[in-house]
């Protein structure tokens, strides 16, 4: 018994010597009690209340007011955060972000992303989803973003939509046209095809109009085909204009909103005696889109 005390006061006093060794290094700096004080602080809540964000958009200048919208492709949206508020009562500044768009979609807010009230372009069909942000004169950022989501999608039986891809630009664009002819006439029957510089058509009961940017090409085109004809076939094909940059172009068909056909990129020289046949389709009560994919010299002859 006697031993193992001793043994115990053995192992307490070499402790203590080994404590007070490491207390006579080079070293003399002791633990700051208040090192930790601005991390507490940091973690202390804002005095300030978070600011409260409230985004509407409205189709086109006089649309109603709401946060779910259903619009036809390329028409303006117009966004608003007026109604953002401040519990402490001071100054807001906002930060708009479209965090979800389709492929393809190279819209914008214009003038800019902190202003008010900006608006956007629905240049492809699909979904779009956009968030506020506000921030009060202190940098206290809303609890939560608002948010606007619109869904661009019209109600036709045949929609067609072209888009590409610039390569090898060299300043330069790609100019590329979407065609769409009824059966049995040429690619550049100005009665019987849609194409530039004959935007619309009558066709029996149907009606057919195609829409472009005006921008020299750089969005997609579209062709809206209403109440097509059961029976008929229509065909679809691509004019790449010459002088242009060399593209990439994918062609979508739609069928009462539904895709029924996407066809692999294919990259188009610029020639004004081609055109690329994408396929044709075939309207009926199960409606077909059948892909050709071949040349068709001297189209609109």
């Amino acid at each position: 018994m006697i031993n193992g005390i001793s043994m115990r006061w053995m192992w307490l006093v070499a402790v203590m010597a080994s404590t007070l060794m490491a207390g006579c290094g080079e070293s003399t700096q002791q633990e700051d009690p208040l090192a930790d004080v601005s991390v507490i602080a940091d973690s202390e809540p804002s005095p300030y209340q978070c600011p409260q964000a409230d985004a509407v958009g409205t189709v086109g200048r006089f649309g109603e007011p709401g946060t779910e919208l259903h619009a036809d492709p390329q028409i303006d949206i117009n966004l608003s955060g007026e109604n953002s508020t401040d519990p402490d009562g001071t100054e807001l500044t906002y930060r708009w972000e479209i965090v979800e768009r389709p492929k393809f979609s190279r819209t914008f807010l214009d003038p800019g992303d902190d202003v008010v009230d900006p608006h956007f372009y629905l240049d492809v069909p699909g979904d779009y989803r956009v968030e506020l942000t506000v921030y009060d004169e202190h940098g206290l950022a809303a609890c939560e973003p608002a948010v606007v989501e619109v869904t661009a999608a019209g109600d036709y039986e045949i929609q067609l939509q072209l888009a590409w891809e610039n390569i090898h630009d060299e300043g330069r664009t790609a100019n590329l046209n979407l065609h769409y002819v009824h059966d049995g006439w040429s690619w550049g029957n100005e009665r019987w095809s849609v194409q530039p510089g004959n935007g619309s058509a009558v066709w029996g009961d149907s009606y057919v109009r195609r829409q472009s940017s005006s921008d020299g090409g750089a969005w997609p085109e579209y062709v809206f085909h209403e109440h097509p004809e059961s029976g008929q076939r229509y065909h679809v094909g691509v004019h790449h204009r010459a002088g242009r940059a060399v593209g990439e172009a994918t062609v979508t068909a739609k069928f009462n909103g539904q895709i029924e056909y996407v066809s692999a990129p294919k990259t188009l020289e610029p020639d004004d005696d081609e055109l690329w046949y994408v396929g044709y389709v075939d309207w009926g009560e199960e409606p077909l889109f059948v892909e050709v994919d071949t040349a068709v010299e001297h189209p609109l002859e």
